[in-house]
């Protein structure tokens, strides 16, 4: 999958992947998929998507992630520092 965008909505994710946004909701409160707040709206970064395939999606993550080494969600301001 290739990504175009640096941030995505959680509406463009869960199209993404053919899911709710309920799911995408639980994938980021208790399955590691990072976010970042933008203004008053959550955003969900390319990285962040990609370390959460590559940590096994939805089924995969539940059995073999490590939660310490997820991201925390950061606001806008230090994402723009970090870069």
């Amino acid at each position: 999958m290739k990504l175009e965008k640096d941030f995505y909505t959680l509406k463009e994710v869960a199209t993404m992947f053919d899911v709710t946004l309920p799911t995408v909701y639980d994938w980021m409160n208790r399955r590691g998929l990072a976010w970042v707040r933008v203004g008053a709206r959550r955003r969900i970064t390319k990285e962040a998507i990609e370390a959460f395939l590559k940590a096994g999606s939805d089924e995969g993550a539940s059995e073999g992630y490590n939660r310490k080494d997820i991201r925390t969600p950061m606001s806008a301001q230090l994402l723009n520092q970090a870069r």
